[in-house]
C-alpha cells in the first residue's frame, strides 16, 4: 500500500505509525516543510515542501491565522501534486488538519478525504495562481 503522511513538524503523531507502516512493507512518504532536503527515516522517504510566502502585513487579525494555514496548505498541496507527477499515488493519505496543510485539497474542490485524492487538478485551481 502508498501511504502519504502530511504534518508540519513531521514525525510527531506519526513517530511510531510511519516506521511501523513501512516496516510491514507500505512505501510511506512523508511531506513536511520541517525538512529542507529529502531524506530517509526507519523506512519513510521525508519529502520538504517550501513555503514561498508569509501572511499579509495588513490583513485583519482576525483572519491572519486562517491565511497562514491556506498559505501553507497551497504550499503542501503544490508539492502533493509533483509528488503525483512523479508517479506516487497514495491509496491512503493521513494528515493533521490543525496546521492547515491539507487546507487547499479541501477547499480547491470536492474531494473524497479516503482515498486518491490527487488524480486530478481542476481549471479553476489553475485560474487561483
Amino acid at each position: 500500500m502508498r501511504i502519504l503522511l502530511i504534518h508540519q513538524n513531521f514525525p510527531v503523531q506519526y513517530k511510531h505509525l510511519g516506521p511501523a507502516l513501512a516496516a510491514r512493507g507500505d512505501e510511506v512518504v512523508a511531506l513536511t516543510p520541517k525538512v529542507k532536503k529529502p531524506a530517509m527515516w526507519n523506512g519513510v522517504r521525508i519529502l520538504p515542501y517550501g513555503i514561498r510566502r508569509s501572511s499579509s502585513k495588513d490583513a485583519h487579525p482576525w483572519v491572519v491565522d486562517l491565511e497562514t494555514k491556506i498559505i501553507r496548505g497551497e504550499a503542501c498541496y503544490d508539492a502533493a501534486i509533483k509528488l503525483r507527477d512523479s508517479g506516487f499515488m497514495p491509496d491512503v493519505i493521513l494528515a493533521h488538519h490543525g496546521w492547515g496543510c491539507i487546507a487547499n485539497f479541501i477547499i480547491t474542490r470536492p474531494i473524497r478525504i479516503w482515498g486518491l485524492i490527487l488524480n486530478s487538478i481542476p481549471a479553476s485551481t489553475k485560474k487561483m495562481r
